[in-house]
C-alpha cells in the first residue's frame, strides 16, 4: 500500500504553477506593459546663422577694441581667415530679410570701427580679449 501511495505521489507530482482560472483572469485586468524607453523632447535643431552671427559678432567686438592701424589689420586677417573656414552650409544660407539687416548692422559697425582704429594711426596696441 506504501508503494501504491508513493507512485500516486510522484505521478501526480508536477512543477508546473496551477493552470489559469478564466474567471479570475477576466475579473483582474493584466497590468499595461511598460517601456523602458523613455520619451524625451527631441533636440533643439541647430541655429546656423546664430553661429555665423555670434562668429562674426567676436570680430566685430575684437575691431571696436582696436586703436590703431597694426590692431585693425590684426583682426581683419583674423576675419579674412575665419571667413575662408566658414562651411559651405553657413555661407549658403538663405537669409530673412530681418536676417539680412543683422549681418548689414553688423557690417556697418565693422566698418566704423575699422575706419576709427585706421585714424588713430599706427602702433603696436592689439585688440584686448
Amino acid at each position: 500500500m506504501r508503494a501504491l501511495v508513493c507512485l500516486w505521489l510522484v505521478a501526480c507530482w508536477r512543477d508546473a504553477p496551477a493552470p489559469h482560472d478564466p474567471q479570475q483572469e477576466a475579473s483582474e485586468p493584466e497590468p499595461a506593459p511598460t517601456s523602458r524607453i523613455a520619451l524625451t523632447a527631441p533636440p533643439p535643431k541647430a541655429d546656423p546663422f546664430g553661429e555665423l552671427l555670434a562668429g562674426f559678432e567676436d570680430y566685430v567686438d575684437q575691431m571696436c577694441r582696436c586703436s590703431d592701424y597694426s590692431c585693425a589689420m590684426t583682426v581683419t586677417n583674423d576675419l579674412q581667415q575665419w571667413n575662408a573656414s566658414i562651411s559651405p552650409e553657413l555661407r549658403n544660407l538663405n537669409l530673412t530679410p530681418e536676417q539680412r539687416k543683422q549681418l548689414s548692422d553688423f557690417t556697418t559697425r565693422l566698418s566704423d570701427c575699422l575706419m576709427k582704429a585706421m585714424q588713430a594711426g599706427s602702433g603696436g596696441a592689439s585688440p584686448t580679449p
